[in-house]
Order: structure tokens, then sequence, then C-alpha cells
């Protein structure tokens, strides 16, 4: 089985924290860890993305923490009318 988890990113600016509000909060990022830890231990292979706040100087200690042994990094691309390259993170968990 593989699953993979898009919650709503950490906000990396005002106007990606005016898309998703104060609901998805750094509590909610934490229950998300929590569930893939647990699907990972059911045997799921499990692939979870969220924002990389070194594109804007600052850190992933938070995610990095509630992802530990998930650690992968993505490249991918802005959109087309400002376009640069960015990078998000890609937690991977393999059932040992």
């Amino acid at each position: 089985t593989l699953v993979y988890v898009d919650p709503p990113y950490i906000p990396l600016n005002k106007e990606t924290s005016r898309l998703y509000g104060a609901e998805f909060d750094e509590e909610e990022q934490l229950r998300t860890a929590r569930f893939c830890r647990r699907l990972l231990e059911s045997g799921a292979t499990v692939i979870a993305s969220n924002s990389d706040a070194r594109n804007v100087g600052g850190s992933n200690e938070f995610l990095l923490n509630a992802y530990e042994g998930f650690k992968a990094p993505r490249r991918i691309g802005a959109k087309a009318d400002t376009r640069k390259t960015v990078t998000e993170l890609l937690f991977i968990g393999v059932p040992e």
C-alpha cells in the first residue's frame, strides 16, 4: 500500500497564510505526522509533502523533527508567470 499525504503547507508568507487560515496550525501538522507514522507502522509506504522554509530564509526544524526518518528533497517549479525554482519537502517512509 502506498499513501500520499498532501496537507496544507506551512505558510511561507502572509499571502500563503491567507489561503489556509489558522485552522491548520502546528498541532494539526503534528497530528498529520503522527497519522503518517501509524500508517507506516501498519505496513504502508508513506509519502508526505510540505513547504520548504529555506525558500524564504527560514528553518525546517519543526517539520524535520516531526517526520524524522522520512526526509527526502524534491525540486519543483513555481507558477509560470513567476517562474523560479523552489523546493518542497518530500518525506518518504518505507516499512522495514
